[in-house]
């Protein structure tokens, strides 16, 4: 990616779900929280991957950390989404969710647009093909 830096830190977003989290908002680092990372292995089947890279972001924002602890833990049923946000590395700044996306219009405004870019990809709802699996 280019040398100049994202218009937004990459950390300011959720890994799981991609949103966008607000400097009072409460976020869990990945690499600290191993039981959040475990139950997002047991969820979606996938690892937690990239956090040894700068461009990744090794968040969790404070919805999907309580959801999917309450799922892994069996007391709730599960979160809105069967595939999460997926990451890559941007290829420069117009492929870079960090500096295209917008969280900090008015409170007036319309809900903040996530576009699905080469290097992301939104979330995917639970259908058939893709059911709320069991918890532990």
């Amino acid at each position: 990616m280019a040398t100049r830096r994202c218009k937004r830190d990459a950390d300011s977003f959720c890994y799981i779900c991609g949103s966008f989290i607000k400097v009072r908002e409460k976020k869990y680092d990945l690499s600290t929280n191993l039981k959040i990372c475990e139950a997002y292995q047991a969820y979606f089947n996938l690892p937690v991957k990239n956090q040894d890279k700068k461009w990744a972001t090794h968040v969790s924002c404070n919805s999907c950390s309580y959801n999917l602890d309450g799922w892994y833990r069996g007391e709730k049923t599960a979160i809105n989404f069967a595939v999460p946000r997926t990451w890559k590395e941007p290829s420069d700044h117009t492929d870079c969710c960090f500096c295209i996306v917008n969280p900090l219009r008015g409170k007036h405004s319309k809900k903040t647009f996530y576009p699905d870019l080469p290097s992301t990809s939104a979330p995917i709802p639970h259908t058939e093909e893709n059911p709320v699996p069991a918890p532990r």
